[in-house]
């Protein structure tokens, strides 16, 4: 079997000169905010909110609803739930726990994550790129959505001697609709290793998020620790000694999105939720395109090259 390719990614925020302004002024103008946001939450599929099913997850359902019908991940493989109705967000009170993330390319080494670039005034032969970060994580960055499939990575610390109870993942989709990308850019060069780390899998045309648990070899270059294997909800839980890394895989193959995570937590018996994709600043994701656009591949740290066309969106049937 093939080995999944991987390049490496981080989440900085680099500035892109791009007709010397930011690429979303103008975009305000089309869409009324009121009316287009859609706010989703996680929610057990066929179970009152009231109920619990506490069977073990070794292919089969273990998932607990919580009195507001919110679903709770309990681990292991086989565990969906469907995303419905969000209740309001609890208020995040300044304490010490603390998130990084990146988005959308795999860590270390990827072949196959691919970014469309939404605004027309974003030039392939012109994007002042850093030489330090892919492209496609700084077009990402500035506005671009992942094409297909986007990997969001969760690196949970605390910074005091406490600990945080993970006790959910909740997506949230602002908005759902159609966008028309001037081109796409994917990756250069070759050879990859493998991964293995913890993955959530989040449809965003079935709206589910499911727990696929630990992924890939621990023989894969580069591991310097085990993904973290327990439940979410029950007994995940961060401190500054046991920090926790998890991928989030987004997926959208027939629309295109603008959503957020958002992480329910615990401190000291107080709860708490940080919220990843805000609506002023979300994560982007938009699946196969009605028609053919320009392709472009990093072949050097600060220029593209084009490489043919995309339509479909990579890992879409």
């Amino acid at each position: 079997m093939p080995r999944k390719s991987r390049q490496s990614a981080q989440r900085p925020a680099p500035t892109l000169k791009i007709l010397g302004r930011p690429w979303w002024q103008g975009v305000g103008a089309l869409v009324s905010v009121g009316a287009l946001i859609a706010t989703f939450a996680i929610s057990c599929s066929g179970e009152p909110s009231n109920s619990r099913d506490t069977r073990d997850a070794d292919g089969s359902t273990n998932n607990a609803t919580a009195g507001d019908g919110s679903c709770i991940l309990q681990g292991g493989t086989g565990n969906t739930c469907e995303v419905g109705s969000a209740p309001s967000s609890p208020a995040r009170l300044e304490q010490p726990f603390h998130v990084a993330t990146t988005w959308p390319t795999l860590s270390d080494c990827d072949l196959t994550t691919q970014v469309a670039v939404l605004d027309p005034r974003t030039s392939p032969t012109t994007v002042d790129l850093s030489p330090d970060v892919s492209a496609r994580t700084q077009l990402a960055s500035a506005g671009a959505a992942a094409h297909g499939v986007g990997h969001l990575y969760l690196n949970m610390s605390v910074l005091d001697d406490s600990t945080a109870l993970i006790t959910n993942l909740r997506p949230i989709i602002y908005k759902k609709g159609v966008a028309s990308p001037t081109w796409v850019a994917a990756a250069g060069g070759g050879g990859c290793g493998d991964v293995y780390e913890r993955v959530f899998h989040l449809d965003l045309d079935r709206l589910t998020l499911t727990d696929k648990g630990v992924e890939g070899s621990p023989d894969a270059p580069g591991v310097t620790r085990q993904p973290r294997t327990e439940p979410i909800g029950k007994a995940f839980s961060v401190s500054k000694d046991e920090p926790a890394q998890i991928r989030v895989d987004a997926q959208a193959c027939s629309a295109f999105y603008e959503w957020g995570l958002q992480i329910q937590y615990s401190v000291n018996g107080h709860e708490y939720s940080e919220v990843i994709g805000k609506p002023a600043d979300p994560l982007r994701s938009i699946g196969s395109l009605n028609s053919a656009i320009p392709a472009y591949i990093q072949e050097t740290a600060t220029e593209l090259t084009r490489a043919g066309t995309a339509k479909k969106a990579p890992q879409c049937d």
